[in-house]
């Protein structure tokens, strides 16, 4: 559940790919979904997490934005909403603007995975067996291999680039239909339907961001048991002491 920044007493839920908001009776269910999944990368798990605008009706749209922005400035908002043409353009930037903000998540999160690889528990972690971590409960996904996050990382920073040159091809277009220059009355309208925007994404965009952030988390403690696992076994030793420490992690 998020509550609104700009008025306390409305609360926004994140839009899910499906086009549908997360209901408060569902938010429990979606919690325990993305718990079950947070150590595997699978890009068809965490890619449900994401807005999808464009499945959205203008009305449902419409609503959604008015109710992101604050309510003394709901009746002047509400009215230059009235147009079509605008209302589709802001529904396309809040795609756009979304995906660009959505791919910056990823990008953060791969490029915290790839600097830990070139570690020494990284590089570790990166040539040991999935029998050795299975064996020693080292929650590990050996998918995480430098040739994996690097090609992950290019196709985020193509995809970057390219969304980033369609949104400014959009406010070129936007900016010369809205002509706010000819009108400041209209111009901080139009101001606080940005401002709007911004909060509708941040708010849309909260399981998605909580996602990578739990997964930055989890990876910490991960390495942390990885290391004394290889702490213990650079100590060279016995069967007897190998299986004591068996024995005291499964008792």
């Amino acid at each position: 559940m998020v509550v609104n920044s700009t008025d306390q007493s409305s609360v926004s839920f994140p839009l899910l790919a499906t086009g549908e908001w997360i209901l408060p009776q569902t938010i429990k269910h979606q919690i325990k979904f993305k718990r079950c999944n947070l150590s595997n990368d699978h890009w068809n798990q965490y890619s449900k997490l994401i807005p999808n605008y464009r499945n959205l009706s203008s009305n449902q749209f419409k609503n959604f934005l008015i109710k992101s922005i604050p309510i003394n400035d709901r009746p002047m908002i509400e009215q230059l909403l009235n147009s079509f043409s605008l209302l589709q353009s802001l529904q396309n930037r809040a795609e756009l603007i979304c995906t660009i903000s959505r791919l910056k998540i990823e990008q953060n999160y791969w490029n915290y995975v790839l600097n830990l690889l070139t570690t020494p528990i990284g590089i570790w972690l990166s040539v040991v067996s999935k029998n050795m971590t299975k064996e020693n409960f080292i929650n590990w996904d050996h998918t995480k291999t430098k040739i994996n996050i690097k090609s992950r990382q290019e196709f985020l920073k193509s995809k970057l680039i390219n969304t980033q040159k369609m949104l400014e091809m959009h406010l070129q277009q936007s900016d010369s239909w809205y002509c706010p220059k000819e009108n400041n009355s209209k111009a901080h309208l139009l101001n606080i339907i940005s401002k709007g925007l911004s909060v509708l994404i941040e708010n849309s965009l909260y399981y998605f961001r909580l996602n990578f952030q739990q997964k930055t988390t989890l990876l910490k403690f991960d390495i942390i048991d990885a290391h004394l696992v290889k702490t213990f076994y650079d100590l060279k030793p016995n069967e007897e002491q190998v299986s004591i420490l068996f024995y005291n992690i499964n008792s």
